[in-house]
């Protein structure tokens, strides 16, 4: 047996037989074991801490790869883009969310769900954390708030259902548990090895290592590891009366060091890809993605190849932009059916050629105007 799993092991005896003796059923508790007999706490395989981890682009695909439904995708964007465990996404509600707050918007994690009790409790620290929201984090929830939740429950989210319960057909299979549909361990865990993964065709990791991606990428991308430890992933309870008279706010700070963190998610639309250079057809290169319908070839080389002025803009997506840098120099185009009323920045996606990036990284486009249409 694992020396962690021994130490785990006794101390859950110890405690046991603590409570015993503080109720007078025995005189003293037997477990006087120290670190000389139970050995070092070491890990078994010396090896797996240092590979337990995502890649960037490892981490940007369980946020965007189709292959993966929406929900799962969130789950894990809370431990690769704000450090959070999977019981305390389990727990998170809408209400737990303010999208008002600036520079970032907030998460509330009070609470985590224990899956042998079946009930929410408090932090595995006791500690009641303001996880600042990272810029990708916050557009997969409004996304998700908008209308996968609807999608998967039937009904639009209040604010104080779970932000990723399980999925109905999940929760009415359920045997032994009953009352609110938490999102178990077993459950995510068990999507997590037997479909996700495998999908992926990627090597096991356990579902936490998406904490320790997120620690890991965000230190390398040049944020501060005090901040990042002491303020969002492993806050302390204060044990200095300074900090009860302290009345300056450090949210700016914590936020500005969260959104070093580089991970963008790839747009879930459907893109022609063409060279530049060439011109080639739009219909020779299609990728496909779930979700959107895709545009006649022959319309869509023609908006590319045309000198068409700028577009009105308007507000219909913000996805326009990252779905072209994913494309690195190619040019994207995008049909879309636009739901916008107003005309301002970011440019709209109703239908768009983008021509890349330039040396500068600056965008240069060449976009058929929206006509405002919903389709």
């Amino acid at each position: 047996m694992a020396q962690r799993s021994i130490y785990n092991i006794y101390s859950v005896v110890s405690a046991l037989f603590r409570d015993a003796a503080l109720e007078g059923l025995i005189d003293a508790s037997p477990c006087i074991l120290t670190e000389a007999q139970l050995g070092p706490l070491v890990d078994s395989d010396p090896e797996w801490r240092a590979g337990s981890v995502f890649t960037r682009e490892e981490a940007e695909a369980l946020i965007g790869d189709p292959r993966i439904p929406a929900d799962r995708q969130l789950v894990y964007g809370f431990g690769l883009l704000a450090g959070m465990r999977p019981g305390e996404v389990a727990a998170l509600r809408w209400r737990h969310w303010d999208p008002s707050v600036v520079p970032l918007g907030q998460l509330l994690v009070a609470l985590s769900y224990s899956t042998r009790k079946h009930r929410a409790k408090g932090t595995k620290t006791d500690v009641v954390r303001h996880v600042p929201v990272h810029p990708t984090l916050a557009a997969m929830l409004a996304e998700w708030r908008r209308s996968g939740w609807a999608a998967m429950m039937g009904r639009e989210p209040g604010a104080d259902d779970l932000i990723v319960p399980l999925p109905p057909a999940a929760a009415n299979a359920r045997r032994s548990r009953t009352g609110e549909a938490y999102r178990s361990n077993d459950y995510s865990g068990k999507r997590w090895r037997e479909e996700d993964l495998p999908a992926l065709g990627w090597r096991y990791r356990e579902l936490y290592a998406t904490k320790s991606t997120f620690i890991t990428l965000a230190c390398k991308d040049g944020a501060d590891p005090d901040v990042i430890e002491s303020r969002v992933t492993h806050t302390k309870k204060s044990r200095s009366a300074f900090d009860g008279y302290r009345r300056d706010s450090q949210w700016p700070e914590t936020c500005n060091e969260v959104a070093k963190l580089r991970i963008t998610r790839r747009a879930r639309v459907t893109v022609h890809v063409t060279d530049l250079a060439t011109r080639r057809d739009l219909a020779g290169n299609l990728v496909e993605a779930a979700g959107v319908e895709p545009a006649a070839a022959s319309r869509l080389a023609r908006w590319a190849g045309s000198n068409r002025p700028a577009a009105k803009r308007c507000r219909a997506s913000a996805q326009n932009r990252s779905t072209a840098a994913g494309s690195g120099g190619s040019a994207v185009v995008i049909r879309r059916a636009c739901s916008c009323s107003e005309r301002s920045p970011p440019y709209c996606a109703t239908s768009a050629a983008v021509t890349g990036w330039t040396r500068m990284w600056r965008w240069r486009r060449s976009v058929r105007p929206c006509d405002h249409t919903q389709t």
